[in-house]
């Protein structure tokens, strides 16, 4: 089984997850009826991978469930393929002006000496005082910058609540392993 995010990248990623269900959709072990997806955009957001996509379910008799759609669609319905084929084609068309935006961006902000991107977790921004100009990216000191941040406290109370009576441990119902205090 795989996330919600397993198909999403960024562009020049690879799409592992995405090309291991074509390849189990081509090999015929896919091994389920409905490939259930969060929106049509999570198949992808390329209208030739997504038209690949439904061919291989069409020929395989499997339904495409959309969960934002509350809808289960037949590749192999004309209407409902029209209907998929459109999603793809938006979201391709939203991809690319997504993309356009933010590459005009980051140039304006290059140009304007503004930083991109979020700073890296422990360091603080230094500006110009006069021109507020980006001058440095440096370690920063006290809360949430350097040594005495965020990632210690969790760690500190983490350990805490292990430390206090009560506490079982994880348990079969709590996957991720957090553990939960008794009373």
């Amino acid at each position: 089984m795989t996330s919600k995010n397993d198909f999403a990248v960024h562009p020049g990623k690879t799409r592992d997850d995405f090309a291991r269900l074509i390849a189990d959709l081509e090999n015929d072990q896919f091994g389920a009826q409905v490939l259930m997806i969060w929106e049509s955009s999570r198949g992808s957001r390329r209208v030739g991978e997504w038209v690949k996509l439904l061919e291989l379910c069409e020929q395989r008799s499997v339904s495409i469930h959309v969960v934002t759609h509350h809808r289960t669609y037949d590749p192999a319905n004309g209407r409902d393929r029209r209907s998929l084929l459109e999603d793809a084609v938006d979201g391709e068309y939203e991809s690319s002006k997504m993309s356009a935006r933010l590459r005009r961006a980051v140039a304006a902000n290059a140009v304007a000496g503004r930083p991109v991107g979020r700073i890296p977790f422990g360091y603080r921004r230094v500006f110009d005082p006069q021109t507020r100009q980006l001058i440095a990216q440096e370690p920063g000191t006290g809360r949430g910058a350097g040594g005495g941040g965020v990632v210690p406290a969790v760690g500190r109370r983490s350990q805490s609540a292990r430390d206090r009576p009560g506490f079982r441990g994880p348990r079969s119902s709590d996957p991720l392993g957090f553990g939960v205090l008794g009373a």
